[in-house]
């Protein structure tokens, strides 16, 4: 997702003052979009200038994962799968003991989470492939049209990051997101197209009701994965 607000308004605000579970809960597209423009040394540089003392080695944990291709069907990448559909059980089967009680993965957890229920609710590749198979009748030109869905995709992002700073001002006072000047974006004057507000809204309050520190995550993880099975 376009939205780092998004995010941040999936936590419990008592979690929020721990700067390695945020920079867990943010890190997947912050090293994946850094991977993107820059490549893979600055890749590097970047995760190690807000490594925290909770973080893991970026050559065990990520050199290779930021350089895979996130697919549907597999676990590869920083999203263990698409950004769309993350395979989060896989994920945190594969932390140990001590690495499930650490509060960076649990951010990290908490991004795949959130990534996997609100594109669920929001159906978001169901309604772009209908446009997109609607639009290629009438242009022949699916390049052109998948061009369009996306900026109107990211502009709608930016539209609800701009409505959740608003509804919870505290989301930019965050020190990782002060830190590194996330919040930019202005808002647009049209509807969102591809976005539901209310159901986002919705999504976004239920998974505040859950806190990553507190209780078993195990169950956390089933409640919530359950909804999208």
């Amino acid at each position: 997702m376009h939205s780092y607000a998004v995010y941040l308004a999936a936590c419990s605000p008592a979690v929020l003052d721990n700067r390695s579970f945020v920079t867990g809960c943010l890190l997947p597209n912050l090293l994946k979009a850094k991977y993107k423009s820059d490549g893979f040394e600055a890749a590097r540089d970047f995760y190690l200038s807000c490594q925290t003392e909770d973080m893991p080695n970026f050559e065990e944990a990520f050199a290779s994962r930021v350089r895979q291709k996130e697919r549907f069907s597999h676990t590869s990448g920083m999203h263990f799968g698409r950004e769309t559909f993350p395979h989060v059980n896989v994920f945190w089967g594969e932390l140990d003991p001590s690495e499930k009680n650490n509060p960076f993965w649990k951010g990290y957890l908490w991004h795949l989470i959130t990534d996997a229920i609100v594109n669920f609710r929001l159906g978001i590749e169901e309604k772009l492939k209908k446009c997109l198979d609607n639009q290629f009748v009438l242009t022949s030109s699916s390049y052109e049209v998948l061009q369009l869905q996306t900026r109107l995709l990211s502009e709608d992002w930016n539209k609800v990051d701009c409505k959740l700073r608003l509804l919870f001002p505290y989301i930019e006072e965050v020190p990782v997101a002060k830190d590194l000047n996330l919040f930019q974006t202005s808002s647009i004057e049209r509807e969102l197209m591809f976005l539901d507000w209310d159901v986002m809204e919705n999504t976004l309050t239920y998974l505040r009701s859950f806190n990553p520190f507190a209780g078993h995550v195990g169950g956390m993880i089933e409640e919530i994965m359950t909804e999208i099975r």
